[in-house]
């Protein structure tokens, strides 16, 4: 603090200038925590008690320290951060962006409200009363007529329990890497909770405050409490409707703290594993593996026909529940949970998240309110989607019981499945036979449901959707009921529920949605790379949802693409005539010359495709279960005919997307249950059927209808008189001799390269069907690494020769200026401009000329030769590519300016501004942890050097790259014993051999070959990924090792997590036989090699062993001579067995190396002792010594040494 608050205001304004480079939010931490903060100093204490009265007389001198930061944070430092940032993001940190949230915070802000008393108030405070007075209520308050129920009667209705590999999921101990992971997945623009702090806070800050972040939340599930402020909540509220009135009309999202949402996403990612398990398949909502869409195609197919008058009745009704998140009740879920017999101390966990909440609403910008609940789940918590689908599945287990005792029927063609209803969260729509007594049953179901979990079903907004039904049935309903009556289409989880196939006015919503979203952007702001991406991101997304379930008409397509390509072009006037590129260009591949965007029509095609994919292999799915049952029955996919009257117009286009989707299926047989034999492609000749036809089926005595499994069972091999048939006989015995009746069919779909795998790939796919073009061999130089939106963009349209530069504006319009407006040259071309234009020509040669150097040229086609070119040098390749699209885009914008009169700016000035903004992207690539292209040294070798106190760490913090150090007697003087610290976050390879002693932290360190001391103070450091390591101990004197040798233990600790690890004569035989005791487990290590010599023993050679649990190869180095002892136990045979431990019994080394062998009759017995007490050993290699090549090749040692015919012996000359 005492440095800090006495730096001039120069040097403190450019540390601030450096800190808003690394950290965005800064000031914003300044101004907003730091004042908080302060109004605390004088209540911290340190317990070094020097501290304390220096620490109590610092709050003034803090407070004024924090006033000069604030002040100090004024134009400059902002401009220089928005600039950077600007350049960082794109086309995504703009105009439109900012404006765009001023809109919807506009759009948001709530200006008047009607209270519940009726009275219309308008004042800030008087509208936050009403809010933090309604919510509060509401979650406050339990219904009178609530029930609940007893664990008992859930389970009677719950059949799922919990297994012990259930309890152990859900209750295992929370790891830092665990948590690490939870917060580094989560969005970092994620509105913050009430302590203002964002995960991009937490994530850029995990060096200095991960370990207490760790301990925090571990605690949590440790000692099962939740502080009272990590569970504080903002409750937004959003507007469910555009005319919101009433505080009713909003919806409350919760936003909450990082630390809570990192405790509930743990539990949520833990349960939702189990989900699948007991959660019925109605239910499709944020359970695995299931959609949103195959409820809209259910859906479609069940009221396919509702249409008709000459129907049997039948009834969808579309239920509304009121609130349901926010009116569940507590007990109820815990009830289920301890029902299903999940662990006791999950409940509490889960309990704890529930009942500890306490909120706050903001109201335009403001906090009001500090209250508790009773009641209800956070819509923004990650537990509360699948708490909720949870206590739905209660829903549907009381509805299937119902309709199983017959208290309401079952929807024509859902008996058989027992299909009573469809569920995505709480968008429920029960299925029925459309009776009076059917509805009474279902709405008895709903009272009952309500009454037991507190919710509250709206009667009013569910809606009954008839067919079949008399008008004296429908009369009876409306007057029993306040059910509203509907009819089809109508919108049902976002898309049409139709009974037909789409229409104009079927798919209008989906156009209308489309122009209301590029009606809410000011896309005047926006550049065309802007445009462009939300296109891609935005429009296509929303067309995408709904090709997912429909193949959309030719004609929506068509509109949709004009659309898009007019707002590409003109922005929001929608003005089709001012394309620059056609629509099929764009829609090609950026390699292929285009855009990236996917073209529609072919997306159309890939959605319909992975229909068929679903349909093939998600046997677990609803829609594929009912759809196999009421459609294909005993038929093949294959197999069924295309005109069939079953389906719904959905399922009839897919029938027409057969052909195609044949060259992309394969079956890879294992028991042969659901493969029919002779539709589908199973074999290397494809189907069956299509070799031999229908008659087939008659000569091989194999049923159309039959399946693989059922031909191997259900008939005998004969011969036949046609070949094919014989070969089909020879296959089918070959596949039932290789069978695995363990494992069902695997549906493998075409992938890249024609490989088939076990999944779909939307983008494999879509190359495989679209018609492609030749690549154009200049999309490197447009298309990179780190390349600015909008200049690629003008780089692209530049290449294409589509700018509007005079030549092409004159076969427009003859009357268009065609004159260059910086050299006045008669005709203004693209080649001039780009660089033969002496403005342009001066810009360039100033920019570009030492970026390009012997390559440098100034036309247009030479340039775009080189950075078309693969350059091995990345920075070369990245600076030149980059400065070119620089260049046009600078230059193009000032020629535009020209032509519109706005004031000129000198070739100078724009060089400047060129420079400037290269250097800027470059910071920001350093910025963003890049360091493909940042320039550093990367290996540093020092050799007999001298270093004076402080000097050899500054020269490390210089090389912010360094990956390889070598250091060789080098010494580093300091005064009072101080030791010298290896400290490098980059560090990789460490070689150190020096006389001295030396500290190291280098967490990241994977290789290390440590020949030195060990200091007294040495640290344990973890290094994770550490895979290879050397140690050398020296010694002062022979009989002299270390002072204090638990910090010989804490350099083996250091490096247990090492696969191959080498050890020295003295540090194996002297200073780890000295601390055997406490030797390490190296649980990854599989590769060991030891140097012997005859005058050190092998003392830690037993304890050793015993820690190298998966150890594979084990290297003798130097022979196996060495110093007798008797604590080298029965690592060798110095010593009578009975003085022996047994460290060998268990030793799983399969491979014994012995290098530098001697012959002598005390190693061969030894390799003996080896052979009879290594039990896993499988191969031995021995390198005999330099000077005994004789060895090598006689015949009576192999024969002396050969003991277990199991292990393969050889021995060879010197390895040199």
């Amino acid at each position: 603090m005492d440095l800090v608050s006495s730096l001039p205001d120069e040097l403190l304004y450019q540390i601030l200038s450096f800190l808003n480079t690394k950290e965005a939010a800064l000031t914003s931490i300044l101004s907003k925590r730091w004042r908080y903060l302060i109004a605390f100093v004088s209540c911290i204490e340190i317990d070094d008690s020097a501290n304390k009265p220096k620490r109590k007389g610092n709050r003034q001198r803090f407070m004024d320290f924090v006033d000069r930061v604030l002040a100090l944070q004024g134009d400059s430092p902002n401009k220089k951060f928005s600039l950077k940032c600007q350049t960082d993001v794109g086309d995504r940190n703009n105009k439109t962006f900012h404006r765009a949230i001023t809109t919807r915070e506009a759009v948001n802000s709530i200006r008047e409200i009607v209270t519940r008393d009726g009275l219309v108030v308008t004042s800030q405070q008087d509208i936050q009363t009403e809010a933090v007075n309604y919510f509060q209520d509401f979650l406050q308050t339990i219904p009178a007529d609530y029930e609940g129920m007893c664990v008992e009667e859930l389970e009677n209705l719950l059949p799922f329990r919990c297994s012990e590999d259930d309890h152990r999921l859900l209750t295992r101990v929370v790891t830092g890497e665990e948590i690490k992971k939870v917060i580094f997945s989560m969005p970092k623009d994620k509105s913050p909770g009430p302590d203002g702090y964002t995960s991009e806070f937490y994530k850029a800050s995990w060096e200095i405050i991960g370990d207490e972040v760790i301990i925090a939340i571990q605690s949590f599930f440790a000692k099962g409490f939740l502080p009272k402020g990590v569970n504080s909540t903002i409750l937004a509220l959003i507007p469910k409707k555009k005319e919101a009135r009433e505080i009713k009309d909003y919806r409350p999202i919760s936003c909450c703290n990082v630390l809570y949402k990192a405790i509930s996403k743990i539990l949520a990612n833990r349960l939702k594993r189990i989900l699948p398990k007991f959660i019925v398949g109605n239910q499709s909502a944020f359970v695995k593996d299931r959609l949103l869409i195959e409820n809209v195609l259910l859906a479609t197919e069940l009221v396919k026909d509702y249409h008709k008058d000459s129907i049997s009745t039948r009834c969808a009704m579309k239920i509304d529940i009121s609130k349901a998140f926010d009116s569940l009740q507590w007990s109820f879920l815990t009830h289920v949970l301890a029902a299903m017999n999940f662990p006791g101390e999950f409940i509490h966990w889960i309990s704890l998240c529930m009942s500890t909440a306490s909120f706050s609403i903001q109201v335009n910008g403001e906090l009001a309110g500090y209250f508790r609940s009773a009641r209800g789940l956070r819509q923004g918590c990650s537990l509360s989607p699948y708490l909720f689908v949870i206590s739905m599945d209660v829903l549907s287990r009381m509805l299937d019981k119902a309709a199983g005792a017959r208290e309401f029927g079952y929807h024509p063609r859902c008996k058989t499945l027992g299909l009573t209803h469809l569920c995505f969260a709480d968008d429920l729509m029960i299925l029925t036979d459309g009776k009076i007594r059917s509805v009474d049953g279902i709405v008895k179901v709903l009272n009952q449901f309500a009454a037991k979990l507190g919710l509250k079903i709206c009667m009013e907004k569910t809606t009954l959707y008839l067919a079949g039904v008399s008008d004296h049935s429908r009369q009876l309903m409306s007057s029993r009921y306040s059910f509203g009556v509907g009819k089809l289409p109508v919108r049902y989880l976002g898309l049409p529920l139709v009974t037909k196939r789409l229409t104009t006015s079927d798919y209008s919503p989906l156009i209308d949605q489309i122009r209301r979203r590029i009606g809410m952007w000011t896309s005047r702001y926006l550049s065309f790379a802007g445009r462009l991406s939300l296109i891609n991101s935005v429009l296509w997304s929303i067309t995408n949802f709904w090709m997912n379930a429909f193949r959309l008409p030719r004609e929506c397509i068509n509109e949709i693409n004009r659309i898009s390509s007019a707002l590409l072009w003109s922005g929001p006037e929608l003005n089709p005539k001012k394309a620059k590129v056609s629509w099929d260009e764009i829609c090609k591949p950026k390699k292929e010359g285009g855009l990236g965007l996917q073209s529609l029509r072919e997306a159309n095609k890939v959605s319909s495709l992975k229909l068929i994919w679903r349909l093939l292999s998600c046997q677990d799915s609803l829609w594929v279960k009912w759809t196999r049952m009421n459609l294909l029955k005993k038929e093949s996919f294959w197999s069924i005919g295309t005109h069939s009257t079953l389906g719904s117009w959905i399922w009839r286009r897919l029938l027409k997307h057969r052909e195609v989707a044949k060259s992309f299926c394969k079956i890879e047989v294992n028991n042969g249950v659901n493969t029919s034999f002779w539709f589908d492609n199973w074999s290397e000749k494809g189907p069956l059927i299509n070799l031999t036809g229908a008659r087939g089926a008659i000569d091989m005595g194999i049923s159309r209808h039959m399946t693989l499994a059922e031909a191997w069972s259900r008939r005998r091999r004969k011969r036949h008189r046609v070949e094919i048939l014989n070969e089909f006989e020879e296959i089918l015995l070959q596949k039932y001799q290789h069978r695995n009746i363990e494992l069902e069919d695997a549906i493998l779909w075409r992938g890249k390269e024609d490989v088939f795998k076990a999944r779909f790939s939307t983008k494999d796919t879509w190359n495989h069907i679209r018609t492609s073009s030749n690549q154009r061999a200049w999309h490197k130089g447009v298309w990179f690494a780190h390349a600015t939106p909008k200049f690629s963009f003008c780089a692209w349209l530049a290449i294409r020769n589509r700018l509007s530069t005079g030549d092409r504006m004159m076969t427009w319009n003859n009357g268009t200026p065609t004159t260059c407006v910086f050299c006045s040259s008669p005709m203004e071309t693209r080649d001039h401009l780009f660089f033969q234009c002496c403005y342009s020509s001066e810009i360039w040669t100033s920019i570009a000329k030492n970026v390009y150097k012997d390559r440098f040229s100034t036309k247009w086609s030479a340039v775009v030769n080189y950075i078309s070119d693969s350059q091995p040098d990345r920075i070369q390749s990245f600076l030149s590519r980059y400065t070119f699209q620089v260049s046009i885009h600078s230059i193009w914008r000032e020629r535009n300016s020209r032509r519109h009169g706005e004031k000129s700016r000198s070739a100078s000035n724009l060089i400047r501004q060129i420079d400037k903004t290269i250097r800027n992207q470059l910071s920001t690539i350093k910025k963003k942890g890049d360091l493909r292209l940042e320039k550093g040294l990367q290996t540093l070798i020092l050799d007999s050097i001298r270093f004076d106190s402080g000097q050899f760490q500054s020269l490390l913090s210089a090389c912010p790259v360094l990956e390889a150090l070598d250091l060789a007697n080098v010494r580093c003087l300091y005064r009072n014993h101080e030791i010298e610290t290896v400290s490098s976050a980059s560090l990789k390879n460490v070689t150190m051999k020096c006389s001295r002693v030396y500290l190291f932290d280098t967490p990241n360190l994977v290789c290390l070959n440590y020949t030195a001391f060990v200091h007294d103070n040495f640290p344990l450091v973890n290094l994770e990924y550490l895979v290879d390591a050397q140690i050398k101990l020296l010694s002062i004197r022979k009989n002299h090792v270390f002072p204090n040798l638990g910090n010989v233990r804490k350099l083996m600790h250091t490096v247990t997590n090492v696969k191959k690890l080498y050890l020295s004569p003295r540090t194996l035989g002297i200073v780890l036989g000295l601390c055997s005791h406490a030797m390490p487990v190296f649980n990854n290590l599989t590769y060991l090699a030891i140097e012997t010599s005859v005058d050190t023993a092998w003392q830690a050679m037993p304890v050793l062993l015993k820690t190298c649990s998966h150890l594979e190869t084990l290297v003798i180095k130097g022979g196996l001579l060495h110093c007798v002892t008797f604590d080298c136990g029965d690592a060798c045979n110095c010593i009578s067995r009975e003085e022996k431990c047994r460290s060998l019994a268990s030793f799983p080394v399969k491979r014994l190396e012995i290098r530098e062998f001697q012959g002598q009759l005390r190693e061969k017995n030894m390799i003996k002792h080896f052979l009879y007490y290594l039990p896993c050993l499988k191969e031995m290699d021995i390198y005999v010594k330099d000077d005994l090549p004789q060895l090598s090749s006689d015949s009576n040692l192999f024969n002396d040494l050969s003991g277990r015919p199991n292990v393969k012996i050889k021995v060879h000359g010197s390895l040199t």
